[in-house]
């Protein structure tokens, strides 16, 4: 790698990093990965740069959809599990929350819905999660390889096993 490629790669770390974190983060469920998924944006976009295929119009473009693909990728691989947050992890936490109290209880409720979403079936599961983090119903059904009326069947079904797993948590 010559010194202007190194240089233009260090230029996008510095530019994007905290931007492609935050997509990233807005997008999986699991923050002990995040850093790992990151750090797998910026190699691909540097083993491309190094094969003459990085980036030939929009630097932000291209990065977001490199994110895209580790998060795809990610998303296939992952495996459902989930961890039950003690109270005193959250709060540590709730100093950055005018209420503590609110703070803890969101958390809570966070990883109540994580563990009810991860006990559905695997296709039920990746398309609430998707739909939790703002994904189109066309974008997933692209990423899942079916058809949008597909995708939204599974939308359907999902919403109602956690519906019926919910009432039968609670009651």
């Amino acid at each position: 790698m010559n010194a202007a490629m190194s240089a233009e790669l260090e230029t996008l770390w510095l530019d994007y990093n905290k931007r492609i974190t935050k997509f990233i983060a807005n997008r999986v469920l699991d923050r002990d990965s995040l850093d790992d998924l990151v750090s797998s944006v910026f190699l691909r976009a540097c083993v491309a740069t190094t094969n003459g295929n990085g980036c030939t119009e929009s630097a932000s473009g291209w990065l977001y959809q490199i994110a895209r693909s580790v998060i795809w990728d990610y998303r296939r691989g992952m495996r459902r599990t989930y961890a039950v947050v003690a109270l005193d992890d959250c709060e540590e936490h709730a100093d950055h929350y005018p209420q503590p109290e609110e703070a803890i209880e969101q958390k809570m409720q966070g990883e109540y819905v994580r563990r009810m979403v991860a006990q559905l079936p695997e296709q039920q599961a990746t398309v609430a999660t998707w739909r939790l983090c703002g994904y189109e119903f066309e974008e997933i059904a692209v990423g899942l390889g079916k058809s949008c009326d597909a995708t939204k069947q599974l939308h359907t079904r999902a919403y109602a096993n956690l519906r019926r797993d919910i009432q039968k948590d609670t009651a």
